[in-house]
């Protein structure tokens, strides 16, 4: 598995559980601060009941944000080591 920005830059490359927790972490570090904690899911809450427009609140990629990205956040909060992502991402 491979995390690569915009650009087509590798940020992270690895396999297994570590890599998917290294994606969940950044996919949902919605506000760029480099964790993911209540801001992040604060900033999702904002977008999913109209209150403000962010285009990485859609964390899940289905075209809208709702509950499921809701629920991508709180997992990444909550099972996630509290420690700010790899700064290879940042």
């Amino acid at each position: 598995m491979c995390l690569v920005n915009h650009e087509g830059k590798i940020l992270y490359k690895g396999q297994g559980m570590h890599a998917f927790q290294h994606l969940l972490r950044a996919l949902s570090d919605t506000n760029g601060d480099g964790s993911v904690d209540v801001s992040d899911l604060s900033a999702v809450i904002d977008v999913a009941v109209g209150k403000a427009v962010n285009e990485k609140a859609d964390v899940n990629g289905d075209g809208r944000v709702d509950i499921a990205d809701i629920n991508v956040i709180t997992d990444a909060i909550l099972y996630a080591e509290p420690r700010d992502i790899d700064p290879i991402y940042q």
